[in-house]
C-alpha cells in the first residue's frame, strides 16, 4: 500500500517509520511538511494511504485531512495523535471518513488502524467522484477508472463540465472532433464512442451516471461528487484546491478558466 506521511519538519517520525517497516504491505513513498507539495505528489502518483501527524500539525493537519477527502476520495486517511491532541481528531475522523492511532503504539496497533481506515473509506456517501482541477479523472468505489478509449473519457469530461445540462450529438461532435466534418462517418464514430463509454460505466456498476435520450446526453449530477461542483457551491476547501488548472488535457475546457479565476479571487 503506497503511503505518504505529512508532518512537521521538526517533528521526529521514528515511531511511525519503525512500526511501518514491520508491515510488509506498507510502502512509504513520500514524507512532506507542506500541503502544496503533498498535493502535487498525489496528483502525479497513485497513493492509497495518507498519514497525518496531528500532534505535529495541530489544526493545520485537520484542514489537510479535509483537502484529502474532498479531492482525493480514493485515498485512505490515518491520523496520528496523542492525549494532548486527541480532541482535534475525533471530529475529523467522523467528518472525513478516516481512522486514528494514539501514541504510543506498536506495529500491531498500526496494522489495526490501517484496516480501520479501509472500513471508514467504504462509508463515503457517493460511489463516484470526478476530479477536474488539473487532469480529469473519474473514481468509482475509490478506484480510478482506466478508460479504454480517450474519446470516451473526453465525452464524459464534457458532460461533467456541463453540470447536468443537455449536450446534443451535434454539440459533442463539434467539441470532440473540432476539425472533422459532421457527416455520417463522424456520427457513426460518435455513436460508437458513446456506446463504449456506457458499457464501461455499466461494467463498473455506474450505468446510471449518464442520462440519454434521442440525440442528447447529460450527466446525472445526483450520482457523483465533483471538485468543480463543490467549488461553484462556495466550498472553501474546494477553493483551496484550485490552482488555476482545469481539465488541462482538453482545449475546449479553457473557456471556463477565466470565470473560475475570478470566482477564486473573490
Amino acid at each position: 500500500m503506497q503511503t505518504i506521511v505529512i508532518e512537521n519538519r521538526d517533528h521526529q517520525q521514528s515511531t511511525f517509520l519503525a512500526a511501518a517497516r514491520q508491515l510488509s504491505y506498507l510502502e512509504i513513498v513520500g514524507v512532506f511538511d507542506q500541503w502544496e507539495e503533498a498535493r502535487e505528489f498525489l496528483l502525479r502518483q497513485k497513493v492509497q494511504l495518507v498519514v497525518l501527524d496531528i500532534q505535529a500539525l495541530r489544526e493545520e493537519g485537520i484542514a489537510m485531512g479535509q483537502n484529502v477527502r474532498a479531492f482525493f476520495p480514493e485515498v485512505k486517511l490515518l491520523y496520528i495523535t496523542d492525549a494532548d491532541t486527541y480532541h482535534y481528531v475525533l471530529a475529523a475522523v467522523r467528518a472525513n471518513s478516516g481512522a486514528y492511532i494514539l501514541k504510543p503504539y506498536t506495529a500491531e496497533d498500526l496494522d489495526y488502524a490501517v484496516n480501520a481506515s479501509r472500513l471508514f473509506q467504504q462509508k463515503l456517501k457517493k460511489r463516484i467522484f470526478a476530479r477536474t482541477f488539473g487532469h480529469f479523472d473519474l473514481f468509482i468505489d475509490n478506484v480510478a477508472v482506466a478508460f479504454k478509449s480517450s474519446k470516451s473519457r473526453e465525452l464524459l469530461a464534457l458532460l461533467i463540465d456541463r453540470q447536468g445540462g443537455v449536450v446534443t450529438s451535434d454539440q459533442a461532435i463539434g467539441t470532440l472532433w473540432e476539425y472533422r466534418a459532421n457527416d455520417n462517418a463522424t456520427q457513426s464514430l460518435y455513436s460508437k464512442v458513446g456506446k463504449a463509454l456506457q458499457e464501461q460505466l455499466e461494467e463498473s456498476g455506474a450505468g446510471d451516471l449518464i442520462l440519454s435520450s434521442r440525440g442528447s446526453k447529460s450527466i446525472n449530477v445526483d450520482k457523483l461528487d465533483c471538485d468543480l461542483y463543490q467549488f461553484l457551491d462556495g466550498d472553501e476547501t474546494a477553493k483551496q484546491m484550485f490552482f488555476g488548472q482545469y481539465m488541462v488535457d482538453y482545449s475546449w475546457a479553457e473557456y471556463r478558466l477565466p470565470g473560475l479565476m475570478r470566482y477564486w479571487k473573490s
